[in-house]
């Protein structure tokens, strides 16, 4: 939908138009995860067993068709480059559609999963643009038949019911993906206009919301097809409506933000680019870790090879060995030995995960390469907010309704509290050490000269060297005058 309106508009050719494609293509192979979800609650109860083995399903069935079907179809439709016939193009992408629409049904999913992995391999094919130019005009007869089988499915009366909530959500909707959108673009491009171009672009709800919607007929009481089918109209209306007016939009809220506010956002654009930067490829952490892996993949060998020796034999270790008077199980002794064999590379290893962790630190909290005490007191605040949040999960999950099987996720928090606060910790030893222990000043101190130290006599090249021969080391005194008669060695 939002395609079709930027190529309505004569906006398709705009440079932000790339990375909203991205952005949609990640949307719906979201959603491809979420219907797979729904479709799975159907056949079963939601434990979180049926939810992995939802999620294994559906990666299976992804790189399955990435990286098996997709290079067989490759290969095989280089046989198409010689016989571009329209009817043989049609029909190669209707039954691919069809097949890979059935096999989804028959692993229990339903069949848009499959239907939206054909088009994309299709796409993905070197002939797809001859594939969809030959589909084309089947294209609107189907999208036609899609809306109308989605429409028979609301319930005129049920809709005017709940008129007041889908008001609401889709008021929700708009707000939170415009201000999600716009904030997003900020943080990878620092442009205010390229941000609100994008926040309205995104606005419109995609078609898989009607398929999610259809999955959940049955499983709650609202009437969710008639929301969503309100809301892509809706959202659709805006989106055109408000396109052509980002530029109004963008200078009308330049007007009305307070300048604290732009400056807070281009600090966070900083941020978050400094953070993006150290993990893309050839990045400060992308780098080292590269390094370490090579440095340490022999070690790391040994202590996986020492690990699975000991659980191999640990179910045989169960008799005592006496030794001295002293009696331990040979489990125990296996595991002290294996200990002491692998000492080495497990120090190497925790060595350099403690130079990953402090790398980690830095780049998240950006409080080491500035000590000071503001910096300190916010990033243990923000540590102090990631450990309140961990430690109550289990409240934000009661209050969304969520099954337990979201609590994996609080772990995250603590891992991100434990970055901050380890950094608080690294730029506080700092800031004592530059505040208690000043360096010398050479031009003030005392210093101690040996008497194997040379000593440059005058200016230029051909300065005369005299070698310090006494005895005893002699103190000088470092002056402005010192400082101009001795010029310093290269």
């Amino acid at each position: 939908i939002m395609m079709k309106i930027l190529d309505q508009k004569g906006l398709i050719g705009k440079a932000e138009v790339p990375v909203l494609v991205a952005i949609l293509i990640i949307e719906d192979i979201i959603a491809v995860f979420v219907i797979t979800f729904f479709s799975t609650l159907k056949t079963g109860s939601i434990t979180p067993e049926n939810v992995i083995g939802a999620v294994i399903i559906s990666l299976g069935i992804l790189v399955f068709a990435y990286v098996v079907l997709l290079k067989v179809l490759r290969k095989f439709s280089q046989l198409f480059l010689r016989y571009q016939a329209d009817d043989t193009l049609i029909l190669f992408s209707f039954a691919l559609g069809i097949g890979m629409s059935i096999a989804a049904s028959m692993l229990g999913l339903t069949p848009a999963i499959g239907a939206f992995l054909a088009g994309s391999i299709i796409a993905g094919l070197p002939n797809g643009r001859d594939f969809e130019n030959a589909i084309r005009p089947f294209g609107h007869v189907f999208s036609s038949f899609f809306f109308i089988s989605i429409g028979m499915l609301i319930d005129p009366n049920a809709l005017v019911a709940t008129a007041h909530i889908s008001l609401i959500l889709i008021a929700s909707f708009i707000v939170t993906v415009f201000l999600a959108a716009s904030f997003s673009f900020f943080l990878i491009s620092t442009k205010g206009k390229s941000s609100i171009f994008a926040g309205l672009a995104l606005i419109p709800l995609g078609e898989f919301s009607l398929l999610i919607a259809a999955e959940s007929t049955g499983m709650v009481e609202t009437n969710l097809i008639g929301i969503a089918s309100v809301g892509v109209l809706i959202t659709s209306l805006i989106c055109s409506f408000s396109l052509n007016r980002s530029e109004e939009l963008y200078f009308w809220l330049k007007s009305v933000l307070p300048e604290r506010v732009v400056k807070t956002l281009r600090h966070a654009s900083g941020y978050f680019l400094h953070v993006i930067g150290a993990f893309e490829p050839h990045g400060h952490f992308h780098n080292l870790l590269i390094s370490e892996v090579k440095k340490l993949y022999l070690d790391i060998l040994y202590i996986l090879s020492g690990a699975v020796l000991f659980w191999v034999l640990r179910p045989y270790l169960g008799f005592p060995i006496t030794f001295a008077g002293i009696s331990q199980s040979a489990e125990n002794l296996l595991f002290v030995i294996l200990g002491l064999i692998l000492l080495v590379p497990i120090t190497k290893l925790l060595l350099s995960l403690k130079k990953i962790f402090d790398v980690l630190s830095a780049i998240f909290s950006r409080t080491t390469p500035i000590p000071s005490k503001g910096a300190i007191t916010k990033n243990l605040m923000i540590c102090l907010f990631f450990l309140f949040l961990f430690a109550n999960f289990y409240l934000i999950l009661d209050f969304l309704r969520l099954p337990s099987a979201f609590n994996w996720i609080s772990i995250i928090f603590f891992i991100f509290s434990v970055f901050f606060f380890w950094s608080a910790v690294r730029a506080s030893s700092l800031w004592l050490t530059l505040h208690k222990y000043e360096p010398p000043n050479i031009l003030r101190q005392r210093i101690l000269i040996s008497k194997s130290d040379l000593k440059i006599l005058g200016k230029g090249h051909g300065a005369n060297i005299k070698k310090n021969t006494e005895k005893n080391p002699r103190k000088i005194e470092g002056t402005n005058k010192d400082k101009s008669d001795f010029q310093p060695d290269k």
